[in-house]
Order: structure tokens, then C-alpha cells, then sequence
């Protein structure tokens, strides 16, 4: 089972996006959280942590499980709401996205994303925008 981490980055009302690049493989141009697969032997919160290290530079420090997406046997993903962290948003990977944006949820449910489980995920942060 391939199992995925990812994260929903939100600062005063945004969210922040990541365009995947072009010539990925796999959903290329699309939209997309910032995130990855779990490495064999490490949680999703380990992965999560480390995805967001490599991909934008930033040390997460509050984060909860907003939502998990089974698509069982082949695929999970754990999908966080990270409201606090260390360090500056940069886009530290660009093979992997072509560039990271903030977005208002209003001008985020408008994109293209690469699961329909993302626009239900927005629509879960505008409803209970205090999670944490």
C-alpha cells in the first residue's frame, strides 16, 4: 500500500498551494499540497515533517489530522492542518513544483487539484477555521 502525508498550510486565511511541474509523470500542472510518501518504518506525522523540510523549508509545529483519504488496497493519505511553524515558505524543490502560492480558500476551491478529496478538505478548513 502506497501510503502519502500532506499538508494544509494556513496563515491568515490562506492556504498555501503548490503547482506540480510539467513534466512530472504523474498529475503534471496541477495543483497540489505540499507533501509525499511515507519512507518503509515512518509515520505519517514523520513523513510529514520531512516532506515539508525538503519541499518548502519549514520545520512544522502545530499540526492535527484533518482528514484521511482510504482509498484502500493501493493508496492512504493523511492529510494535516499545519497552523504554526518555523522558518520562511520557499519553494526548495522546483522538479518537483514549479512554484508554491498562498491563496485565499475562495480562490483555492476554483484550481484544479489532483484528488477530489482536496476541495472537501478546503471546504472542512473554511467551516472550523479554529481547529487547533
Amino acid at each position: 500500500m502506497k501510503r502519502y502525508a500532506a499538508a494544509v498550510l494556513l496563515e491568515d486565511g490562506k492556504v498555501l498551494l503548490a503547482k506540480r511541474t510539467a513534466t512530472r509523470s504523474n498529475y503534471p500542472g496541477i495543483w497540489d499540497f505540499v507533501g509525499g510518501h511515507c519512507e518503509p518504518g515512518e509515520t505519517f506525522e514523520e513523513a510529514l515533517r520531512r516532506e515539508l523540510v525538503e519541499e518548502i523549508g519549514i520545520e512544522a509545529i502545530d499540526f492535527v489530522v484533518l482528514m484521511v483519504v482510504d482509498e484502500s488496497p493501493d493508496f492512504i493519505l493523511n492529510l494535516f492542518l499545519v497552523t504554526k511553524w518555523n522558518g520562511e515558505v520557499s519553494n526548495r524543490d522546483e522538479h518537483e513544483h514549479e512554484r508554491v502560492e498562498w491563496f485565499s480558500l475562495h480562490e483555492a476551491k476554483r484550481l484544479e487539484f489532483m484528488n477530489g478529496n482536496y476541495l472537501a478538505a478546503l471546504e472542512l478548513v473554511e467551516r472550523f477555521p479554529l481547529t487547533l
